[in-house]
């Protein structure tokens, strides 16, 4: 009986250890899909900064092919696209792992909705952009919606963190914080947050 207790508890505690593994690898992957998103971002910049954005005068594909003849221009942008697929097949890949499990899926998914809402939109942009011989509107736009998608991306990142990797609570080291100063402390951040993504569509003008 006592050894049958025992087995069970190991047993219990390997399964835990197990979806302890898991969830790490999962933050970490959704982590690595944000930071090459933003790889992507800052890709596209040096696109548009070169002159390269019509290096690749079609879309999806590059002068008809997958892996057209390269010069340096025609690299940055290929390569560019080339990011944003791997974007884009590893958050299918890593929502179908966090959709699978509940407590992931009751606390992201309707984020997960707003990311994917934002990619489509995005690869539609994409391709506007070069078929709209760059076109202001569809560069800013393409820029906009760029940053919100990299937005989301990182809070669902951070909301992945606070479920699989709780941090240690810190309130007995810290006075606890009135509600009129965390709403005002929200608003800052709100505030300040939209500053920057306006500023940075401005630049992208």
């Amino acid at each position: 009986m006592q050894l049958s207790a025992t087995a069970k508890k190991a047993k219990k505690k390997v399964k835990a250890e197990k979806v302890k593994v898991q969830g790490a690898w999962i933050k970490n992957a959704f982590l690595g899909i944000t930071i090459l998103t933003f790889i992507l971002i800052s890709v596209g910049g040096l696109v548009r900064n070169s002159g390269a954005g019509l290096s690749c005068p079609d879309w999806p594909l590059c002068y008809g092919e997958v892996v057209p003849p390269m010069d340096y221009k025609i690299f940055l942008e290929w390569f560019h696209r080339l990011i944003a697929g791997c974007v884009s097949v590893g958050l299918v890949l890593l929502s179908i792992v966090v959709l699978r499990r509940r407590e992931l899926r009751q606390r992201v998914g309707k984020f997960l909705a707003l990311a994917f809402v934002l990619l489509a939109s995005q690869v539609v942009l994409g391709g506007m952009t070069v078929l709209g011989l760059l076109s202001p509107k569809w560069v800013v736009s393409h820029l906009a919606v760029g940053l919100a998608f990299f937005g989301t991306l990182l809070w669902i990142s951070l909301e992945l963190g606070k479920v699989l990797a709780p941090s240690k609570s810190l309130s007995s080291d810290y006075a606890p914080v009135s509600p009129g100063k965390k709403q005002m402390m929200f608003k800052f951040v709100l505030g300040a947050t939209a500053v920057v993504y306006f500023q940075a569509i401005l630049g992208g003008m």
